[in-house]
């Protein structure tokens, strides 16, 4: 069983969760559901990997060496057929680009929370254990070949199914997924393995068969996608109960790649779920804190 661990929150984890609960009393759930799914902002996360609990509250994912590849995933599931709204901070590391790799990805899954995919080019999603589902990775190394087929700057794309190589159409994967290929990480392609924290947020907005993912970076819209009937295609027919978490992998470069939720604004999809899967858990003590 990969662990179950939390510890306590740091300063933008604990304003996450406020603004969560605060959201969640104007939408009428009342303050019972409120204070069971504002735990999304601290939830006791399943790691797998090598990924390791901080003592602020955050998830290290990768340490700054190679040939590593770590997932931290969430115990609720998402409820795909409905709105979410996720703002993650994410710090890439400090090793600037040509130098620091590989970059991390926001997956949802149907393989549940023991999972992580390989390192290196695959970010802790593609070629491992996770063999459904969608990933927008955040690429943070350039591998040129096939099938990554990386441009030479940090950028976003989107893997399907636990396979390498971008499934948009205008990168050559089909017509299922539509959007731009390989869009910067931030406007005018900045680097944002600069050492700092990026507020990285996912906006998925389902109609009918079809939704959409939009990625804002530091408030910034970098990318929108579509995926058509995103259900049958990837979540083996039914994304009522999806796994969602954050990956992230090194290879022969590398990072210190670190993850926390900063806010949820739509509760929409979240399921808490009558075993309480959300609810506040007891703090598991003598944490150990990264280097």
């Amino acid at each position: 069983m990969p662990p179950t661990v939390r510890a306590s929150l740091s300063p933008s984890a604990r304003r996450g969760r406020a603004r969560f609960a605060a959201a969640l009393l104007a939408l009428g759930l009342g303050a019972a559901a409120s204070r069971a799914a504002a735990a999304v902002a601290d939830l006791p996360w399943a790691l797998a990997g090598t990924a390791t609990y901080q003592q602020t509250g955050n998830v290290v994912l990768t340490q700054d060496s190679g040939a590593q590849a770590g997932a931290m995933w969430a115990p609720c599931a998402l409820d795909l057929t409905k709105p979410f709204d996720l703002t993650w901070d994410l710090n890439f590391g400090g090793n600037n680009y040509g130098c620091g790799a590989d970059g991390m990805a926001f997956a949802l899954q149907k393989n549940g929370t023991g999972v992580v995919g390989a390192d290196s080019g695959e970010h802790g999603y593609d070629n491992g254990g996770i063999n459904s589902g969608i990933a927008v990775y955040m690429d943070t190394w350039t591998n040129a070949v096939a099938p990554y087929n990386d441009p030479a700057y940090e950028s976003l794309g989107v893997n399907v199914n636990g396979a390498p190589g971008d499934a948009t159409s205008g990168c050559g994967g089909g017509a299922a997924i539509t959007g731009p290929c390989r869009p910067g990480l931030l406007p005018g392609n900045a680097q944002v393995t600069n050492g700092a924290e990026h507020a990285v947020e996912y906006i998925w907005t389902p109609s009918g068969a079809n939704a959409t993912l939009a990625v804002k970076v530091d408030g910034n819209l970098q990318g929108t996608w579509t995926f058509n009937n995103f259900a049958a295609n990837w979540f083996g027919g039914d994304a009522t109960a999806v796994t969602w978490g954050m990956t992230a992998s090194t290879g022969g470069s590398y990072n210190l790649q670190q993850a926390g939720v900063d806010s949820v604004s739509t509760i929409n999809a979240i399921s808490v779920g009558s075993a309480g899967a959300c609810a506040v858990a007891t703090p598991t003590p003598n944490l150990t804190p990264s280097p």
